[in-house]
């Protein structure tokens, strides 16, 4: 379900979240990536919503904030190709928490995807 630019899947536990946002008080563009019980499936959207912010929007790099201890997120930005190019204490609902901001550039996306199509790793 979209809604205000935000894409939704509601679950029995948890009702998962991917906001676009193009403004952020520290890097220019990023992206939300909510936590959830069901990785298989942010997984899947992480890589639909990726896509779409290269490919639609015409983005050329992407920052991903995320607490540093939501191991399930860091896994999904790992297999996605990224990077952690900063850190800092962000505020959350669990309160003040270190933040790592994960970075791919559309060059290295399209390079991932080509080299995934093909079977090599």
């Amino acid at each position: 379900m979209a809604q205000n630019g935000c894409l939704f899947k509601r679950t029995a536990k948890f009702l998962s979240l991917i906001a676009i946002m193009t403004s952020c008080a520290l890097f220019e563009p990023t992206m939300s990536f909510a936590q959830t019980d069901q990785p298989i499936i942010m997984a899947e959207a992480s890589e639909a919503v990726t896509d779409y912010w290269f490919d639609v929007l015409g983005k050329t790099v992407l920052h991903v904030p995320k607490a540093a201890e939501n191991t399930a997120s860091r896994r999904i930005s790992e297999r996605s190709g990224m990077r952690v190019v900063d850190t800092m204490e962000r505020d959350y609902v669990a309160g003040r928490l270190l933040a790592e901001v994960w970075e791919i550039t559309r060059d290295e996306w399209h390079a991932r995807k080509r080299t995934a199509a093909t079977g090599a790793r």
